[in-house]
């Protein structure tokens, strides 16, 4: 999603789309989206590691049964 940010960011403001035209209005509604799909898969990421560290023992060697 965040590949999806900053070339849409350069097209809005290389041909000048004008303010709250329609085409500005999808064009932000899609970089706010895609923003909100980053931040929750930043959030689950952050959660699945601290769920792994509560688990994990350093230095301890994998026995296998």
């Amino acid at each position: 999603p965040l590949t999806v940010y900053f070339p849409v960011e350069m097209y809005i403001a290389r041909t000048k789309i004008r303010r709250f035209s329609f085409t500005w209005v999808w064009l932000k509604i899609l970089i706010w989206s895609c923003f909100i799909v980053s931040l929750v898969a930043l959030v689950g990421s952050v959660q699945g590691l601290i769920q792994s560290l509560k688990t994990y023992k350093p230095f301890q060697a994998v026995q296998e049964e």
